[in-house]
């Protein structure tokens, strides 16, 4: 019997960071797939879920799914990931070098230079300040959905 393969790629997106709008998610989602790309374009796994995706008519994707967790539900995810092991679970944590948020001249003060955070520039906003830090923002995992181990690291947590 031929073994088939049901290959996704899931990206937990943070859903406990009040400044990561929709627009700013979808930017951590590209971020993740390029990442993906281009750590990892060769590896078996990725060629084979890029060509599943082709057989089935996407013009180079494949499946995605998207789903809200905290920084610390993804963490736990990755550890339970390197456990179940490389041969049928690939990730990646995507850390953001330059997120912005958004702060008052009071708070940009205190922050400036502070745990690597940048104040970049007034926003047009009476008193608000861009500013930048690297943040854990997401993490992709690409699986098999027909390995049950490794399906079963996502379903606790709801689509994003």
């Amino acid at each position: 019997m031929i073994e088939q393969h049901d290959y996704a790629c899931y990206v937990l997106v943070r859903n406990d960071l009040p400044s990561l709008n929709p627009g700013k998610a979808m930017a951590q989602v590209l971020h993740a797939g390029h990442q993906m790309m281009y750590h990892l374009s060769e590896h078996p796994l990725v060629k084979n879920y890029l060509k599943q995706g082709i057989e089935g008519g996407a013009d180079g994707f494949n499946t995605a799914i998207v789903l809200a967790a905290s920084k610390n539900q993804i963490l736990s995810t990755m550890r339970l990931a390197h456990v179940a092991g490389s041969d049928i679970i690939l990730c990646r944590k995507v850390y953001d070098p330059t997120y912005p948020f958004v702060v008052d001249l009071e708070i940009a003060d205190l922050i400036n230079n502070v745990n690597g955070v940048t104040v970049v520039t007034e926003t047009g906003v009476s008193g608000m300040f861009l500013c930048t830090r690297e943040e854990l923002t997401c993490a992709w995992f690409l699986i098999d959905r027909n390995n049950e181990k490794a399906r079963a690291l996502f379903n606790d947590l709801p689509l994003y």
